[in-house]
């Protein structure tokens, strides 16, 4: 009897070994391993639409009790406009509100200045299977861009504003998000 568990033992631990040690790649398999990152100007692609989403804490009131959830604020701004609708996706209230000039200026030319990199990390590298959602999408005549965009938690087939733009671009969204209190449309 001990001898058959013994040998149970040994044949479970064989078929249940993983090897976790790093794989060496050879320089030809590490080459077709990179993903490419590709790079295209904003201003060939011409945008039309910019739309970006916030983060919020939203109270929900079912009944007698308050639930705090996470939730979205939605915000579009056409190219040649300067009028911002914010979607709220707890109330579905939609405001509006008029940017300045130098705001507007501001993001024209963060596009201007800007071009999109599509790509990113090895494929060598272990990664959670997360989609990682846009910070903001880009229409075009042709496609919507999604930037912030990855397919895994690593970064890879990463869709963003090339070198520091995408910084910009945020620290962008939290000036308007700041100054929108004074922003309101004709009053």
């Amino acid at each position: 009897m001990k001898i058959t568990a013994v040998v149970f033992l040994v044949i479970t631990l064989m078929f249940s070994y993983q090897n976790c040690s790093q794989k060496q790649f050879t320089a030809e398999t590490s080459q077709n391993s990179k993903d490419v990152v590709v790079s295209q100007s904003l201003t060939d692609l011409q945008v039309l639409n910019f739309k970006f989403s916030v983060d919020q804490d939203s109270e929900i009131q079912k009944g007698s009790h308050k639930f705090y959830v996470k939730t979205k604020k939605h915000y579009s701004l056409d190219a040649g406009s300067s009028v911002l609708a914010e979607n709220d996706e707890v109330t579905n209230a939609l405001n509006t509100y008029c940017l300045t000039t130098e705001l507007v200026e501001e993001v024209h030319a963060i596009f201007a200045k800007s071009s999109v990199c599509r790509g990113g990390k090895s494929t060598a590298e272990a990664c959670a299977q997360v989609m990682v959602e846009p910070y903001a999408e880009l229409s075009t005549a042709n496609e919507v861009i999604r930037l912030g965009s990855a397919s895994d938690a690593c970064g890879s087939n990463k869709v963003d504003l090339c070198e520091d733009q995408s910084s910009l671009l945020r620290g962008w969204i939290q000036t308007v998000r700041s100054e929108l209190p004074n922003l309101h449309c004709g009053q």
